[in-house]
């Protein structure tokens, strides 16, 4: 069963190199410099906007057991979100102005064809939901432009919390937001050139994983458990996908630059995290996006008037 495989391929993975699935938003801690340790300021209830992205369409994807996922609307019945989060056919909820989850099954769901097990730069899934989503929730349009190692990108997910200092230690299920920057790609991590890499930083040039980039932002975080398939948000645009944690080189994090001197990933300061690059895959999302009925109806209307005009040009031959 291909499901099956996949799963295999999963676990085969993190217990050979150390690479875990982003499975939440862990935030800074009050040791560092700067910055904002207040959990409610990352919190992201009903109509919350951050650098100018609405995120009521950022979902909570889940797969019964407990098991769950983040997403992004990209249509008005279909989400984005990471292929490996793929067991069983999932639950798509949206957040309400009552701020409860308003659930939409899944009528369908489909994987990249290029996804060949976890990670991969092609680590997407595309989820049909079985009724149009609320009117309030939000879908994002594609980046497709040129993204600067550096730039400030807006992050949200639903997944653990934590600071830096101890890493993901409480559960997830609430929307959260807040920053961080890619600073370079996959290839840092021998992990290929289209995925999108950065790190959590907290000031201190020992736990900066990547050499030449930023210190950290006054609100940067880190994605963690239960993140896996939200979204990063560049110029108002969906840019990645959350994808995966890990650290430098493979096997136990070490310190530095993790402050996590042994065990596994878990999104502490100085580790790093990976999207995949919604760009690089565009040609595949935008060849499932099902257009958008003002779209449908824009073509038919136009397919009706072309009819009309060769119906008068036949009536104009026939009286001749």
């Amino acid at each position: 069963m291909k499901v099956r495989s996949l799963l295999q391929q999963l676990i085969v993975f993190v217990i050979f190199t150390g690479v875990f699935p982003a499975f939440g938003i862990v935030i800074p801690s009050s040791t560092t410099a700067g910055a904002i340790s207040d959990i409610n300021y990352y919190l992201a209830p009903y109509d919350t906007v951050k650098n100018g992205v609405n995120l009521n369409g950022v979902v909570l994807v889940g797969f019964g057991g407990g098991t769950f996922c983040s997403g992004a609307l990209i249509s008005p019945t279909q989400v984005l979100t990471a292929a490996h989060c793929f067991g069983s056919s999932p639950t798509v909820n949206f957040i309400d102005s009552s701020n409860n989850l308003l659930p939409i099954v899944a009528s369908s769901f489909e994987i990249d064809p290029d996804f060949s097990g976890f990670p991969s730069s092609a680590d997407l899934a595309i989820i049909n939901l079985s009724s149009v989503a609320p009117s309030f929730a939000t879908i994002y349009r594609l980046f497709t432009g040129i993204y600067t190692n550096g730039a400030t990108i807006t992050i949200a997910g639903f997944g653990y919390s934590g600071n830096g200092d101890t890493g993901a230690t409480t559960g997830g299920g609430t929307r959260m937001v807040g920053e961080n920057s890619y600073d370079t790609n996959g290839t840092f991590d021998g992990l290929g050139p289209t995925l999108r890499v950065g790190d959590f930083d907290n000031g201190n040039a020992a736990n900066n994983a990547i050499p030449g980039s930023g210190l950290g932002l006054p609100d940067e975080v880190d994605i963690s458990h239960g993140d896996s398939g939200g979204p990063s948000f560049y110029n108002g645009q969906l840019i990645g996908i959350h994808n995966f944690i890990d650290c430098v080189g493979t096997g136990s994090c070490s310190s530095p630059p993790s402050v996590q001197a042994t065990g596994a990933p878990n999104s502490y300061y100085g580790e790093l995290f990976g999207d995949t690059s919604v760009d690089a895959n565009a040609t595949w999302i935008q060849s499932v996006i099902t257009p958008e009925p003002s779209t449908w109806l824009l073509c038919c209307g136009a397919l009706a008037l072309q009819a009309m005009a060769v119906r008068r040009r036949a009536k104009r031959h026939d009286s001749r």
